[in-house]
């Protein structure tokens, strides 16, 4: 891996303090504020002390565990940083929108989409400033395929399903804060991610385990 690459995912790791895990470190929170444009960072932070992050997870092997919450969600904080992809969790990102007047927000980080304004904007952006003759995936996408050059970094990592490639969408030039805020806790470790989900209760999980409900999910995200 070059040495001057940047691992977004393992400062994200350690932006809870190591001294007292109820609180962030500020030393790391200021670093990454200088790291992100538009106060970017700061504005993903507040949104994950909003209370409008969801994450809904289809849990089909845990029914009948209703009065067992937090061993629930302990369960599924730790699926989602298990090594194992065997059986990858099928979740699902949501964003409450302020306005009460539009749907919510729908943000995939493994794809690297949002469906808010900002990432569109940015999006439309990115696609005006080519110079019109570069493929899509050239203007957006990073493709190493030197070994040497891979890197553990988790951070707009898209999955490649390949062991001779790695694709990094360029963050750079599309992020928004919802996709920020939710590769802070889902792009780092548990402890960052039992910071917002559990000691401060700020981002809510939900587990569903009835199918019924979780296709009314994507029709009511749909709406």
């Amino acid at each position: 891996m070059s040495k001057d690459v940047i691992e977004y995912s393992k400062l994200f790791a350690k932006l809870v303090n190591p001294n007292d895990d109820t609180k962030l470190d500020d030393t790391i929170a200021s670093f990454l504020y200088y790291m992100f444009p538009r106060e970017l960072f700061i504005r993903a932070i507040s949104l994950l002390e909003s209370s409008d992050m969801f994450i809904y997870v289809l849990d089909r092997d845990r029914t009948g565990e209703t009065g067992k919450c937090k061993l629930l969600i302990d369960l599924l904080i730790d699926e989602f940083y298990r090594d194992s992809s065997d059986v990858p969790l099928e979740y699902r990102l949501i964003v409450k929108d302020n306005s009460d007047t539009g749907p919510p927000i729908l943000v995939d980080i493994s794809h690297w989409f949002c469906s808010c304004e900002e990432y569109c904007e940015n999006f439309h952006e990115a696609l005006e400033e080519s110079d019109g003759n570069e493929e899509l995936s050239e203007v957006l996408i990073n493709e190493i395929d030197d070994h040497l050059q891979f890197s553990n970094d988790k951070f707009a990592q898209l999955d490649p399903h390949s062991l001779s490639k790695q694709w990094y969408f360029k963050f750079g030039k599309v992020c928004c804060s919802h996709l920020l805020a939710f590769s802070i806790i889902l792009k780092s470790s548990i402890n960052v991610l039992k910071f917002f989900t559990v000691n401060s209760n700020k981002v809510f999980m939900i587990s569903i385990d009835n199918i019924d409900e979780w296709l009314n999910l994507h029709i009511n995200i749909v709406e």
